[in-house]
Parts: C-alpha cells; structure tokens; sequence
C-alpha cells in the first residue's frame, strides 16, 4: 500500500500536474497551428483554383471570339452565296424544263472562290488547364474535348476547301466534269457526280457553329462551378474579393451569330 500513496502522492505533486498541463498545452497548441495551416492550405487551393478558372473562361471566351470573328467575316456570305447559286440553278433548271428558258444556252455561274483562313486557338493551353487545373466534373470535360474536335475539324474542312479551289483554278477537273458540274455538285460524264466543294462549305458552316456552342456553353459551365466553389467556402474563409470571370455574347447573339444551343 505504501507504494500506491506514493504513487498517488506523485500524481498529485506540483511537478506532475506542471509537466501534464505543459504536455496538454502543447498538444493544444500544435493541434490549434495544424488546423490553421490545413484551414490556410485549402484556402490557398480555392483561390489557385479560381484563378485558373478564370484563366480558362478567359481562353474559351477566346476561342468563341475567334469563331464569331471567322463566321461574321468569312463564313456566313460565303455559304450564303453558294446557296443563294443553287437556288438560282434550281430555278433557271425549272425555267427551262416549263419552257421559259429557250435555245441551248449555258447557266451563267457565278464562281465564288473566295477562301478563308483556319481557326487558330489556344486549345493546347486550355485543354490542360481544365483537365488538370480545376476539379470540375462531368460535362465540362466533356464540351473540353468536344471542342477540340470541332475546332480540328473545321480547319480540316477549311483546308481541304482550300485545295479544292486551287484545284479548280488551275483547271484541274475531272474528266468529263465542268465548273457548273464541280461547284454545284451535279452530274457529269455518265453519271458521275462529285459534291465536294458543296459538302465542305456544309460542313465549314457547321463546324464553325459547333465551335461556337461548344466554347461558349464551356465558359457558361465553368463560370458556374467556380461561383458554387466560392459559394461553399466564403463562410469558411475570407476569400475578399476573389470571384469568377463572367462572358457576355449577347452583342454576337443579337447579329444571330450564336444558334439556339443544343446538348452536347
């Protein structure tokens, strides 16, 4: 029994409860300073984060710019202007057939060789900001590498269209064929029909139009994610001022350069 006194005796010292209050101040201390630097770390993260969503709404809003500018400029009258031909082969053809256009004249073709330049964009900087960068999920991933493939191949069409033209300028047609026959699609020589340049205008103006919903609804689902990520840590930390990059296409979307959008 004398042992035990003395063992209570000790528990009960001064030097005891010293030594075991500085060991609880410690592990207070260290627990408090560990939670404040993991409360720092994850504050660090949320601004780095936002950061580079705002980096890369600034380059999707780029790419839509880019696309706008290309189809404002280039895109829109040309394909127009190829239609517009069609229509008016399509009528002339009706005309002759009811008798209204007689002898043996030719259509006059109105040849638009116009070209227009390929759609030059940092998507090699903005796929791995948002692959890698940002954490969001789901279909913002997906409009990404969408993206990508549209803008590949638009300037696939744009080039191939391209070569078309220097083809024909060069007189280089197929047997048989004649400018009206290559440029409108129809056919010639026994039978055959080639509808490239017509195929590859279609595919130019639809390209560019899925480069615009694609790049536009990306910076729309981004912008989102980043105002919910502020909004589930600003009662946590004080994030200042730190917001998220908004896009405004609503001047390309008055002049109808921006089709009603579609799922992607």
């Amino acid at each position: 029994m004398p042992i035990c006194l003395d063992l209570v005796a000790i528990a009960n010292s001064q030097f005891t409860t010293a030594v075991v209050g500085s060991l609880a101040g410690a592990y207070a201390g260290a627990y408090a300073a560990q939670k404040i630097a993991l409360r720092a770390k994850v504050r660090d993260e949320v601004v780095r984060e936002v950061r580079n969503l705002n980096a890369a709404i600034s380059l999707a809003a780029g790419v839509a710019s880019s696309a706008f500018n290309l189809k404002a400029q280039h895109i829109v009258d040309i394909h127009a202007t190829y239609v517009a031909e069609r229509e008016r082969f399509a009528v002339w053809t009706k005309k002759r057939s009811t008798g209204e256009v007689q002898g043996d004249g030719r259509f006059e073709l109105k040849l638009d060789l116009r070209t227009a330049p390929t759609l030059n964009t940092p998507i090699d900087v903005l796929s791995p900001l948002v692959y890698g960068s940002v954490s969001a999920t789901g279909r913002p991933l997906n409009l990404c590498a969408a993206l990508a493939g549209a803008i590949q191949n638009l300037n696939v069409a744009i080039a191939q269209r391209s070569q078309l033209i220097e083809t024909i300028k060069a007189g280089q047609l197929p047997a048989g064929a004649d400018l009206v026959s290559l440029y409108l699609g129809l056919p010639y020589g026994g039978g055959h029909v080639n509808q490239e340049f017509g195929d590859y205008l279609a595919g130019i103006a639809s390209y560019v139009d899925d480069v615009i919903f694609f790049s536009t609804q990306l910076c729309a689902d981004l912008t989102k994610y980043g105002e919910e990520l502020i909004t589930r840590h600003k009662k946590n930390f004080k994030l200042g001022t730190l917001s998220v990059s908004r896009t405004d296409f609503s001047e390309q979307q008055a002049a109808h350069l921006l089709r009603r959008a579609r799922p992607p």
